[in-house]
């Protein structure tokens, strides 16, 4: 459940980045205008859905605070990358994705 959740938070941070112009001109895209609250909203939703992979996997108390790193982590993650040129930024996003590929093959 923890990369499941690393992963949801990492994308739900990538989208609230989306969601603003300057780390969207970061990101190499520019998404319309009335599409940034509709990014806003999904972040949001993701970053409660890796607080809810947290909460099911480790329970109520443990798994709460195992969000608050969760999300220091993939907040890091997405800062890190910001801060890299564009073609490696590319490759860190692929590899973010291979612990949600992993954790959704986990629920099948």
């Amino acid at each position: 459940m923890s990369a499941l959740a690393l992963a949801l938070a990492d994308a739900g941070f990538v989208l609230l980045a989306l969601a603003m112009e300057r780390h969207a001109r970061q990101l190499g895209l520019r998404p319309a205008p009335r599409v940034r609250p509709l990014l806003r909203i999904a972040g949001g939703v993701l970053l409660a859905g890796a607080g809810a992979a947290c909460i099911v996997g480790w329970g109520v108390s443990i798994g709460l605070v195992a969000w608050c790193g969760v999300l220091t982590l993939a907040a890091l993650l997405l800062a890190l990358a910001l801060a890299l040129p564009a073609r490696r930024r590319i490759a860190i996003a692929l590899l973010v994705l291979l612990p949600l590929i992993g954790g959704l093959s986990r629920l099948a």
